[in-house]
């Protein structure tokens, strides 16, 4: 669906956190339409229970970039 031909995900663990960072160069989500389905829910749910973040960065066309933090 994103139309991305590059993708990266880098894992990096911290003094008190594991950070993931997922990005890609595909079309991106148009401004504020991320759709809150189930499974996208249900992760937002699970990080806020273990006082995580789930963060997205995006402009159309120009890819999408997703944080994921939580504490060790």
């Amino acid at each position: 669906h994103s139309k991305a031909s590059l993708c990266t995900i880098i894992a990096t663990e911290k003094s008190r956190s594991i950070e993931i960072l997922y990005t890609d160069n595909g079309v991106g989500i148009a401004d504020n339409t991320k759709i809150m389905k189930n499974g996208l829910q249900n992760a937002e749910n699970r990080m806020d229970a273990i006082n995580g973040a789930l963060t997205f960065e995006t402009l159309t066309g120009q890819g999408l970039k997703i944080k994921l933090t939580a504490p060790k």
